[in-house]
């Protein structure tokens, strides 16, 4: 019954417009987010999130474990 009622009433039809919108709305949201993020890491000088890929522990031909890169710190001018 509720089915029936959110396809053929202009109640549901209303409701499910708004639901698709606001799903519509998460996803722009989420992909803006994640391009102005991975703009500000560029103009940062670090690696953007998307391009963030785990690397596995490699050993150098000495046998020596190696420690993992460190990023630059994100330096924001104007605050205290």
């Amino acid at each position: 019954m509720a089915w029936n009622e959110l396809f053929t009433t202009a109640f549901g039809l209303l409701s499910l417009l708004t639901i698709i919108f606001v799903v519509g709305m998460l996803v722009y949201l989420i992909r803006f987010a994640l391009r102005k993020m991975d703009e500000d890491a560029a103009t940062a000088g670090v690696e953007p999130t998307s391009a963030v890929t785990p690397s596995p522990a490699t050993e150098p031909e000495n046998g020596e474990a190696t420690e993992p890169q460190k990023r630059k710190p994100i330096v924001i001018k104007g605050q205290i």
